[in-house]
């Protein structure tokens, strides 16, 4: 942290305030800082957050897990969460040729299937697959909550998906 602290949100100049902000706390030492401005007057202000790390940092830290490497598979989805196009990631230790990669929506319901933008994917080998977060019928899916699926075999790997706008 600097000695003055954090800018959260600077919007000197443009006539702009925050007002009734909240604060709470992340769990990990930083913090949540939510407020509500008019810079949008159209529709009565919009409510925004910004997350604040322990170390001053903002925004989210992405890490690269792979975090189903012990099963032999592994699938990694990015920026995660997502305001657009979406990568996902997928390897495999042992060479397969029963593959497959899923959309599904929060229900369960299959959304889109991936399996003609599949690269071949060798041993040891990681390819990656983008996403534009249209359904099978082209249309864009909303902000929501979705998952990944990667089968390869008899393992699969399941990754979350976080569609924000």
């Amino acid at each position: 942290w600097t000695s003055n602290g954090v800018l959260i949100c600077d919007t000197t100049g443009a006539g702009i305030f925050g007002i009734y902000p909240q604060i709470v706390t992340d769990g990990s030492g930083g913090a949540i800082i939510t407020w509500q401005d008019l810079r949008n007057p159209a529709n009565n202000g919009d409510i925004y957050a910004q997350r604040i790390t322990a170390d001053g940092n903002m925004g989210i830290e992405e890490k690269a897990v792979i975090r189903h490497w012990a099963t032999g598979i592994s699938v990694e989805v990015y920026p995660n969460p997502s305001f657009g196009k979406i990568s996902i990631r997928y390897s495999m230790r042992y060479s397969m040729h029963d593959i497959s990669l899923h959309i599904y929506d929060a229900a369960g319901r299959l959304i889109r299937d991936l399996n003609n933008n599949l690269a071949s994917c060798i041993l040891n080998h990681v390819s990656v697959v983008s996403w534009d977060r249209t359904d099978d019928y082209g249309h864009k899916l909303p902000a929501g909550i979705y998952f990944v699926r990667f089968k390869a075999g008899d393992l699969q790997a399941v990754e979350k998906i976080l569609i924000v706008e």
